[in-house]
């Protein structure tokens, strides 16, 4: 569950970063983190409940949002804080939220040999 923790804490720098950045009338990005940053956060929470332990998955929609909206601005320190939030996302989305069974499934592979 480390990496949801991790991706909790992408949600709150993303709550926070209109703040530190300072997105001066630009509405899409204030909108862009503030909604992304809650939705991360509570796809972050979701898998602590093991009927929907899959929901951090849906957070590729939003690294992928986030690292096209990035992209596609003007080259501002903002812009950038987008892309590799994207980026650290989706790395972080793809890792299982169950981390028992694999170190269970290795246990079992180093016994076979």
């Amino acid at each position: 569950m480390w990496a949801r923790q991790l991706e909790l804490t992408l949600a709150l720098w993303l709550l926070v970063s209109p703040f530190v950045f300072g997105h001066a009338g630009d509405s899409a990005a204030w909108a862009t983190d503030l909604l992304c940053g809650y939705a991360v956060a509570i796809l972050s929470l979701l898998p602590h409940w093991s009927p929907l332990r899959r929901a951090h998955l849906l957070n590729l929609p939003i690294a992928c949002w986030l690292i096209l909206f990035g992209a596609l601005r003007a080259p501002a320190p903002a812009a950038r804080n987008e892309v590799i939030v994207g980026v650290a996302l989706a790395a972080l989305a793809l890792i299982p939220a169950d981390g028992r069974r694999a170190r269970r499934a290795r246990e079992r592979l180093g016994s076979i040999g």
